[in-house]
């Protein structure tokens, strides 16, 4: 995945996302308007190798949500 400049986050995991497993490797998120990942929702697992994150306008990651 290359998210690059985009108006709001690179990924986002929305607030009604439950139970879900993410894995991103090889991949890039730069220079979005928000957050680089964004992670909501309930009870979901991110795996995260070789990611660049960087100049992005808020956080790299930004996770909220419950357990996650």
């Amino acid at each position: 995945i290359a998210a690059t400049n985009n108006g709001l986050n690179g990924l986002e995991v929305k607030d009604v996302a439950e139970g879900n497993k993410l894995t991103i490797s090889d991949s890039s998120f730069t220079g979005n308007t928000d957050d680089g990942i964004d992670i909501n929702g309930s009870n979901n697992k991110l795996n995260v190798s070789d990611v660049q994150l960087s100049n992005n306008k808020d956080d790299g990651f930004d996770i909220g949500g419950n357990a996650n």
